[in-house]
């Protein structure tokens, strides 16, 4: 059965060796406490085996996903059995619905078997990001524009300072956050560069002027980097080549994958693509028991009127 546990406990589980960020609760405080986010930690083990854990956060009586960027904290040994799987997530969703009325988790990629959401009445939508390993080749097309640049751009990486989080915050709430979010994201950005999750790679010009500023999480222990925000400053001719010199930084600096994050919208999925990333379905999952209740009222009249009907 699953248990809920606390952070000691939490933390007992990993031995206090975390394979990703996401599960370590330095980065799940700062998230908690950035927007105000209540945390409950589940583990499930076997044989003394850690077999899954999950970090969810909930407000007002739901479980959320914790912002715009980002996945649901969910680990799962993936050799595992069906059986076995099944099992742990039948159990994970009978509990959070025993618990909250209102579900919403952004499943990692990893997460690729539904039918416990489709059996528990959960709504799926499927999404896509591209991710690259950074040791693949890039097209000549791409390495053709990295060498035009080359000598005219200076590359740098650094914690993001104020200005750099305030200048993405503008890009991000230009393109659909809430605007009432505006201080919980400023508060989330400014921590995680502190804890030296959150690193921001520009490209500045000759002169010094900065030409484009791209932020992203590192998560080390996963070897991975995760692309959120990116504020062109009416250079996008340059973001080609800043997307090259990530690549090539993470490759210098033992990061073997990046999440380009998102792949929804045309534009942007075509130019991703262009790096010889690979396409990745992820899943949104959503449950309301309202609405399932209204639901199930809606087709036992549809079923009675059609009895009435025959007769």
């Amino acid at each position: 059965m699953i248990t809920q546990v606390d952070e000691v406990k939490w933390e007992l589980s990993f031995g206090s060796h975390y394979h990703s960020i996401y599960f370590d609760p330095s980065y799940l405080n700062i998230v908690k406490q950035s927007f105000d986010y209540q945390l409950k930690y589940y583990t499930f083990f076997k044989k003394g085996r850690l077999l899954f854990a999950a970090a969810l956060f909930s407000k007002y009586g739901e479980i959320i996903v914790p912002y715009a960027f980002t996945y649901n904290s969910i680990y799962f040994d993936e050799n595992i059995n069906d059986i076995t799987y099944l099992e742990i997530f039948g159990n994970l969703l009978t509990i959070l619905k025993a618990d909250y009325k209102r579900i919403s988790l952004r499943l990692s990629p990893s997460i690729r078997d539904l039918r416990p959401f489709i059996w528990a009445d959960f709504n799926v939508i499927n999404r896509y990001t591209y991710y690259r390993t950074t040791s693949d080749l890039l097209a000549n097309k791409i390495l053709k524009k990295a060498k035009k640049y080359a000598t005219d751009l200076n590359f740098e990486v650094n914690s993001a300072n104020g200005r750099d989080i305030e200048m993405n915050l503008d890009v991000c709430f230009k393109y659909g956050l809430a605007k009432r979010l505006r201080p919980n994201y400023k508060s989330l950005f400014t921590e995680l560069s502190k804890a030296g999750y959150l690193k921001s790679f520009c490209l500045f010009q000759d002169d010094d002027k900065l030409a484009v500023i791209q932020l992203c999480i590192l998560d080390t222990g996963n070897k991975s980097l995760a692309t959120i925000s990116i504020n062109e400053l009416n250079n996008r001719i340059f973001v080609p080549f800043l997307n090259y010199k990530i690549f090539e930084w993470g490759t210098l600096n033992n990061i073997e994958n990046v999440d380009m994050v998102g792949a929804n919208d045309e534009g942007i999925a075509n130019f991703k693509y262009s790096f010889n990333a690979k396409l990745t379905p992820y899943y949104l999952v959503h449950y309301n028991s309202r609405e399932k209740m209204i639901s199930n009222l809606f087709k036992k009249i549809k079923n009675g009127l059609k009895k009435i009907l025959v007769k």
